[in-house]
This record gives structure tokens, C-alpha cells and sequence, in this order.
């Protein structure tokens, strides 16, 4: 782990896959939690880029732009994990990770979005990078391996757990996951299976991506991967380079991923920053009553965001997108106050959108005729009738 000097900032650079090379964005230290940006570094075009929504102040609220670049619950894991096994190797306690350390350790390469961050005093050292390739295609089994020893909590040594740190410590989430390269050299998210799934976690998530995907919902491309292992391409990252990605969390500002909030104020968001705000709405409201057919409940902050590319600000395509026999109701409100599942009275809420009734009674009776066949999808993946006949629960039609 890098140690950095006291009181020393650390500067932010953004590059993407529209830049020559990394442009100084602005300054922060996380420690006291300052952000700072000098008009004397970046023109008004970059720091739009980098702040396009221009509604959080500078400092301090301004820090939450970088949540996407931290990881949540199950990349912090392994870094606590990781802090344990040093701490034993060294012999000596243990300490709690502080948000800098956790910034300066995370692989550079696998941090979302087009960030990066280097000490004020050596610019050109990029905290977090090395020189290990991501582990490819092939490795995935091993992997699933150790994150299933991880979930177990066997004695893990340093050694050991420094693959892990490399390849799953920038992801957020909470089932164990690593990034790896594919044959082509793209970079994917692959998920394992957990330890405290009661059903094939992967499998379902591979079927209903599938079934939003011919519903007309924008997903990156996907596989599953020996019958259990969710895959799909990193949409932040492409040939030439990275690309500015940021949730609907750190582009409102909000500390938890969790926030009553509305998706209405994703709404806001398009309204702000998209070109064809029409065709975004129509694809979020897309989304939403495919949630809600369904039973899809975890749509939290961060697990919606916007993608830059060469066209301008644009929804990132749709993830997560799993189904729930428990969950009752949406995270965020579809309007002022509601978040049942009920898709009738969202279609009634269209206008708010900027919909249509008439449009939103279309988009929904496409999502309801490929629904359909879920279960001829779910048999094709290799799911068996017991846990078809499970799911039944969570499919609203």
C-alpha cells in the first residue's frame, strides 16, 4: 500500500477514450474529505466531462463524485481480508483501512470509469497500477475456487489473497466477482457463485438479461460460463481506452446506495446531461417495468449510471438485472412517493415521464410478450423444472 506523506493531496486525472493523454482534473484528500478543482488546470469543456450534471459543490460534497472509483461491499472485503493476512505476516495488529488506503490499493486498471489519481508529489505514479495481467478466461475456475475459500473464511495468506486484490478489489457489489481478460483481450466481470446462493444465482441472471435484452433493454454483451457463472464485457472500457462512467449515487450525491430516492431524479439526470432525452426516458421506463414484471426490488443508486462516449452522455446499458420470489416493492420511487410493482398504475404515470399512455401500454405489452417464454429460457439454460417452478413466484405477467 502506498504511504502517503501527511496532509499530501492527491491529484485527480481524467483519461479516456477521447483523450491523447491523462489531463489534471482537480486535487483531493480524502482524509478530510476535500475536493478541490483550479480553474487554472481545465477548461469549462473538462470539467464537464468530468462533473456533467455541475450540481455538487466543490468542496466538500464534491468528493462523492469519486464513489464510483471505491469499491462497496464485496471488493472492500477482500481488502480488509487482505490487511488481516499482511498484518499476520508482519506480525503485527491489524488496522481499519482508510478510504485513501483502500483508493491507493485498488487496481488502477479495474477501477470503473476513467480516473485516476496519483500523489501530488509524484504526478506521473499512478497509485494502484502493476504490472500483472488480468487473469484470463481460462483461470476462471481457479478463481471460483478462491473466492469460495474467501466465503468460507479459510486462513488465507497474503500470497495467497494478492490475485484476489488485483482482480476483484475495484468491483462493487456483493457476490464475489473478478475482472479477466478475454480471448480477444476485453476486458469482463465474471460472477461466481456464492457460498449462500439457494439457486443457481448465475443462471438466473443469465436468463433474464436475455429475456431484457429481446424487450428491447440495452445490455452489454454476456455469456454464462460452465452453467453458473455470470460474464459479461465491461462497458467502461473499450479498445483505446477507458470511459467516464458514473452512478446515479455519486451524480446526486448521496452517501449510501440505499437512499430513498426517486427515479425521477434519474430523470432530472437526462434531462441535464443527454442528447435525446426522449429515447433515454423511454429506455429507463423500459427498464423499470421490466423490474417490475420481474420482481427485481435492488435497483439501488449504484446500480443505475451514465455512460460518456464519442455521442455524448447516455444511460449505461442495464446490469444486475436479477429476479426475486421475496422482494415487494422498488429501492427508488416511480413517482413522488410509490415503489409497489404495480404496472398499471405506472403506465398512469407515463406523462410524467414525458410518455405517452398509449407508448407506455406498448412498451409493456413488449416486455410481457417476451416474458412468455421465460420459461422456455430458463429450461434452454439448463435450469430444472423444480427451479422453474420456484421462480414462478417472481414473474408478474
Amino acid at each position: 500500500m502506498i504511504n502517503l506523506k501527511t496532509h499530501e493531496f492527491l491529484t485527480t486525472w481524467s483519461q479516456d477514450d477521447q483523450s491523447s493523454a491523462a489531463l489534471p482534473i482537480g486535487r483531493m484528500r480524502l482524509s478530510d474529505g476535500r475536493f478541490e478543482f483550479s480553474s487554472s488546470w481545465i477548461g469549462a469543456a473538462q470539467s464537464k466531462r468530468f462533473n456533467p450534471i455541475e450540481s455538487l459543490p466543490e468542496s466538500p460534497a464534491a468528493i462523492k463524485l469519486i464513489t464510483d472509483s471505491l469499491p462497496d461491499s464485496w471488493g472492500r472485503s477482500v481488502l480488509d481480508r487482505y490487511e488481516e493476512a499482511c498484518a499476520r505476516r508482519d506480525e503485527r495488529v491489524p488496522h481499519e483501512l482508510s478510504e485513501t488506503e483502500v483508493l491507493t490499493t485498488i487496481a488502477d486498471s479495474e477501477r470503473m470509469g476513467a480516473m485516476r489519481f496519483s500523489p501530488e508529489s509524484e504526478p506521473d505514479a499512478f497509485v494502484g497500477t502493476s504490472p500483472d495481467m488480468l487473469p484470463r478466461k481460462s483461470e476462471l475456475e481457479a478463481y471460483g475456487e478462491l473466492c469460495k475459500a474467501f466465503e468460507e473464511k479459510r486462513l488465507l495468506s497474503a500470497a495467497t489473497l494478492m490475485p484476489l486484490v488485483r482482480a476483484a478489489s475495484a468491483l462493487g457489489g456483493s457476490r464475489p466477482k473478478i475482472g479477466f481478460q478475454n480471448s480477444d483481450g476485453s476486458q469482463w466481470i465474471a460472477k461466481f457463485p456464492s457460498i449462500y446462493d439457494t439457486r443457481n444465482m448465475g443462471a438466473w441472471e443469465y436468463v433474464m438479461t436475455t429475456l431484457a435484452q429481446q424487450a428491447g433493454i440495452e445490455v452489454a454483451p454476456f455469456e454464462l460460463i460452465n452453467g453458473n457463472i455470470f460474464a459479461t464485457k465491461r462497458f467502461d472500457r473499450t479498445k483505446s481506452g477507458r470511459r467516464h462512467y458514473f452512478s446515479t449515487r455519486s451524480l446526486l450525491g448521496a452517501d449510501k446506495n440505499h437512499e430513498p430516492r426517486s427515479y425521477l431524479e434519474i430523470l432530472m439526470i437526462i434531462e441535464k446531461v443527454c442528447r435525446d432525452k426522449a429515447v433515454e426516458a423511454e429506455e429507463l421506463f423500459r427498464r423499470v417495468a421490466f423490474k417490475m414484471a420481474i420482481g427485481d426490488g435492488d435497483d439501488h443508486l449504484r446500480n443505475h449510471g451514465f455512460l460518456l462516449t464519442e455521442t455524448g452522455w447516455h444511460l449505461a446499458p442495464a446490469f444486475d438485472i436479477n429476479p426475486s420470489t421475496s422482494i415487494e416493492h422498488l429501492c427508488l420511487t416511480w413517482d413522488e412517493q410509490c415503489r409497489d410493482f404495480n404496472i398499471d398504475a405506472f403506465v398512469g404515470a407515463a406523462p410524467f415521464w414525458g410518455i405517452g399512455i398509449e407508448r407506455a401500454r406498448e412498451i409493456v405489452a413488449e416486455i410481457k410478450t417476451v416474458l412468455q417464454g421465460w420459461r422456455e429460457t430458463a429450461k434452454d439454460t439448463g435450469l430444472s423444472s423444480t427451479e422453474i417452478d420456484a421462480m414462478s413466484a417472481a414473474v408478474r405477467l
